[in-house]
């Protein structure tokens, strides 16, 4: 039926110039965006009675991130025989945990081998460096890509005439795959700055509202040109602030607006990853 979805929701978007549609890379999903949760509301229904799709609606997914925790040697080798050939490669790696947002990078420390030439061959640390980037790609606990991890190649090993570029691509791959597992793999959860424009005599509200969503309030001051209201200031995970519209009109009779941006992304506690990750698997 995707088709005819598709079809559907360009016909809304011709009629309401108010009402959007996107693709989220990250998750795949098709999000709908309007005015607030009853214009959706009125879409959704026409999308069941007049195109009689049976979509399936839910909250947005959250764009996890996956990091490691601890510092771990990965180390690897592959002698198999395919096809009645044998492939060899040898790669040992530290991976480590960087700062975060400093992102991710690969670092070449191979030393050179006893005859002061390289180890092994440079089309075969390119081979290893471009594994490692697909890696960063799709992390160990649920398939997030990776960030802020280091991965340093400090040694390698080939054969003449049995070793190639996708023998130590596999090699690599194995090789970071276990090491990641073994260095408590950590999930990233999405952290956005909100600002919230309220009258005085519900900032007490505001504030607890947001606690209440694992918020962090960061600041308080009055908007200019207003003796009665102030704009409040907080840090709250994104997957907390699905249906936020609806709270705050509902906590302050519909006299204050928000607005968010991204601000980071920050780790999650032991126990609320454990519930995110048997939420999205499943078990």
């Amino acid at each position: 039926d995707q088709k005819d979805l598709d079809v559907a929701l360009e016909r809304f978007m011709r009629e309401d110039p108010s009402f959007k549609v996107r693709e989220d890379k990250d998750s795949g999903q098709t999000l709908v965006c309007g005015q607030g949760e009853l214009h959706l509301e009125v879409l959704i229904d026409r999308l069941l009675r007049e195109a009689k799709l049976k979509v399936h609606v839910g909250k947005p997914q959250v764009a996890y991130r996956e990091t490691i925790g601890a510092p771990h040697r990965a180390a690897l080798e592959y002698d198999r025989e395919i096809g009645g050939k044998r492939q060899y490669a040898r790669v040992a790696m530290d991976l480590a945990p960087r700062d975060r947002g400093q992102g991710s990078e690969f670092i070449n420390a191979l030393p050179d081998g006893a005859d002061g030439k390289p180890l092994v061959p440079s089309q075969f640390v390119a081979a290893i460096e471009e594994a490692v980037n697909d890696c960063f790609t799709r992390g160990p606990l649920l398939g997030f890509p990776m960030e802020d991890v280091s991965v340093t190649l400090v040694d390698a090993a080939y054969d003449d005439t049995d070793s190639s570029e996708g023998t130590f691509k596999a090699a690599t791959a194995m090789a970071f795959s276990e090491g990641a597992e073994k260095a408590t793999p950590k999930l990233l959860e999405p952290v956005m700055s909100v600002d919230v424009a309220t009258p005085n005599d519900f900032t007490g509200a505001v504030n607890s509202d947001l606690s209440g969503r694992r918020g962090r309030v960061v600041g308080m001051e009055p908007i200019p040109g207003s003796a009665n209201a102030q704009t409040v200031r907080a840090e709250v995970p994104l997957a907390q602030l699905v249906g936020y519209a609806t709270a705050l009109r509902s906590a302050t009779q519909g006299r204050a607006n928000y607005s968010m941006r991204f601000s980071h992304n920050a780790e999650v506690s032991s126990a609320l990853q454990t519930e995110i990750i048997k939420r999205i698997r499943g078990y």
